[in-house]
């Protein structure tokens, strides 16, 4: 029997190398796997979203994977999963994902989890995987892509996460994900602010369903600098969720063009 995804998110763990300068570095290989978002989707401006996405089985045996959709805003029904089987050190690869193997559309995450005969997991997994989001380039014969690669952490565990480096202007849309692993709905505070001290920080109160994830736009006043934190919204006294990460999305308006950063953990638990 397959294991519940609510099993498999509660293991989701990666593993790490540490340099000798102290720093660590992610494993070439990890037996599970979040990708935080993956997209089969026409987009504005005559652009059309797919996720070329490339997992690669570096181990010397046959490896069954199982992969499950996370949908955008949640679904009801039960569970999308997919299982394919990848031979010794070959690569599963598809430029629409989402669409080819996920037999899916629109916008989710993917968890990717190596699993043995019976559907268990299989700690002895190893498994790498790429994540590019691209779309034609209007007008011309090229691509617009931005780089989408999964999560290099000890574990999904977090408290309280920002991110840096994306605007906003005339040229410029910005996109929040949050990835929600539990199995209940949780909602998100997410504060956006910028370089220009006078302009009141933005906040937006964002549900996230279980075992699902929810992107929304940040808009406001052009901003070059964006500075976003995101922490659960809870009631004092409750419990916080660990089990959720979150990231940003800067586009080029125009071309389709951008670039994704995964929030890091500001370490206040």
């Amino acid at each position: 029997m397959l294991r519940t995804i609510a099993t498999i998110a509660a293991a989701l763990v990666f593993t790490v190398a540490v340099e000798a300068g102290g720093l660590s570095t992610p494993s070439p290989y990890s037996n599970r796997i979040l990708i935080p978002a993956a997209i089969s989707a026409d987009g504005a401006n005559d652009t059309v979203f797919r996720s070329d996405i490339r997992i690669t089985n570096q181990s010397d045996r046959p490896q069954r994977v199982q992969l499950d959709w996370l949908p955008r805003d949640g679904a009801p029904g039960p569970a999308v999963v997919t299982i394919v089987e990848i031979l010794p050190h070959q690569t599963l690869a598809s430029d629409d994902f989402v669409h080819e193997v996920m037999n899916r559309g629109g916008l989710g995450a993917i968890l990717v989890n190596g699993i043995d005969g019976t559907g268990a997991a299989d700690p002895d997994a190893r498994l790498h995987a790429t994540v590019r989001v691209w779309t034609p380039q209007p007008g011309s014969e090229g691509t617009s892509s931005q780089s989408f690669s999964p999560i290099p952490l000890r574990d999904v565990i977090n408290d309280k996460l920002f991110i840096l480096g994306h605007r906003r202007n005339e040229q410029y849309r910005t996109n929040v994900g949050i990835v929600n692993l539990d199995s209940g709905v949780h909602t998100f505070l997410v504060t956006v602010s910028g370089e220009t001290p006078t302009l009141v920080p933005e906040e937006y109160r964002v549900s996230v369903p279980g075992f699902a994830m929810v992107q929304f736009p940040v808009t406001g006043a052009q901003q070059n600098q964006l500075r976003v934190e995101i922490q659960e919204d809870v009631a004092p006294g409750g419990g916080h969720l660990t089990l959720w990460t979150a990231y940003a999305s800067t586009v080029d308006n125009v071309t389709g063009d951008g670039w994704t950063t995964v929030g890091v953990d500001r370490g206040e638990k």
